[in-house]
């Protein structure tokens, strides 16, 4: 086998990384004075080793070191203008063992907010946009018109973005994938909020996906908060090969009857699905297969029970069950 490691992902990947660490810390430090903002960061590094012994193989050991830096300016009201920017790598790198090195961009953006009571945010970069939950994923450029807080603390928020999707684990795009939407949110005070969004991603000259989402936190008093989110298909994955439906839908619900008692409860029911393959092999005209086409429905439920008998000790019981749920049809491929 084969031991010789490779360059760290690319160090060409490294010195862009970078440059693009140098121009996010140094716009906020060329901007004017009453807009000049703080930035707060931290880098950790983690390690990890193992060794097991592997039949035929002998003992094998495998160790790890990974890096994290973010840097971010703190997150901005609508009524407060400056510059934001925001900083997120990540590298993994194998001091032994047959792994690949890796090194991941999160986020890299500049952007600002302008605009006074009525806020308008700009954004270029990469980012990840949690209103849209797991397609909010992008390379490319946001707008976002605040509306000023009304005096029942009501703020309402639209935006939209275009651009390329980023790897996920990887520096680099997804070949030939661009993605676009819109999307509007409500929320009240600090953490009751609302968001339904819409996004389309185009692979090639075929659609890969229509989506329509929504996320939902609602806390109820001290002691409950829900959180709801889900995906629907608008149309079928891969052009309409796949059927439109339910993509996801997650619940969470958390509730503290007592300061040293906490009860969860989740729910999550989906589709799994490889929209991104199905869409290149009917661009490139290879089959398709019922299992590609029809993908794995499942469903899980769990709970988990959490008491602080003394300060700082936690003890826990949980159960969850998870199960796949049989198709009740099949489309001829």
């Amino acid at each position: 086998m084969d031991d010789t490691k490779k360059p760290v992902v690319a160090s060409g990947a490294l010195r862009r990384i970078a440059r693009l660490a140098g121009v996010l810390l140094i716009v906020p430090a060329i901007a004017t004075p009453q807009n000049a903002v703080g930035i707060s960061g931290r880098v950790s590094v983690h390690t990890d080793a193992a060794r097991r012994d592997v039949e035929g193989l002998g003992p094998q050991s495998e160790a790890v070191v990974t890096t994290a830096a973010t840097f971010e300016t703190p997150e901005r009201e609508s009524a407060s203008n400056g510059l934001e920017i925001g900083l997120d790598v990540r590298q993994s790198r194998w001091l032994t063992g047959a792994h690949p090195d890796r090194l991941s961009l999160y986020t890299g953006f500049v952007g600002a907010r302008v605009g006074g009571e009525t806020g308008v945010r700009v954004r270029a970069g990469h980012m990840w946009l949690p209103d849209l939950g797991t397609i909010g994923n992008l390379a490319g450029a946001l707008v976002e018109i605040a509306q000023r807080p009304s005096s029942t603390k009501t703020r309402v928020r639209v935006g939209g973005f275009i651009g390329l999707e980023p790897k996920s684990f990887d520096v680099g795009y997804a070949p030939d994938v661009r993605k676009g939407g819109v999307y509007a949110a409500i929320q009240r005070g600090y953490l009751q909020r609302h968001v339904i969004g819409y996004a389309r991603v185009q692979q090639g000259s075929m659609t890969e996906r229509s989506v329509l989402s929504t996320t939902n936190f609602l806390p109820m008093g001290r002691a409950v908060n829900v959180y709801q989110a889900a995906e629907y298909e608008v149309r079928g994955p891969a052009q309409g090969v796949a059927q439109r439906g339910l993509s996801y839908f997650l619940a969470n619900v958390r509730v503290s009857p007592a300061s040293r008692l906490e009860l969860l409860g989740t729910y999550n029911r989906g589709r799994a699905l490889d929209a991104r393959q199905l869409t290149a092999d009917l661009l490139t005209g290879r089959s398709l297969t019922q299992q590609a086409v029809e993908g794995l429905t499942y469903e899980s439920a769990g709970g988990r029970v959490t008491v602080q008998p003394v300060r700082s000790v936690h003890v826990y019981a949980s159960y969850a069950r998870d199960r796949k749920i049989a198709m009740t049809h099949l489309r001829h491929v």
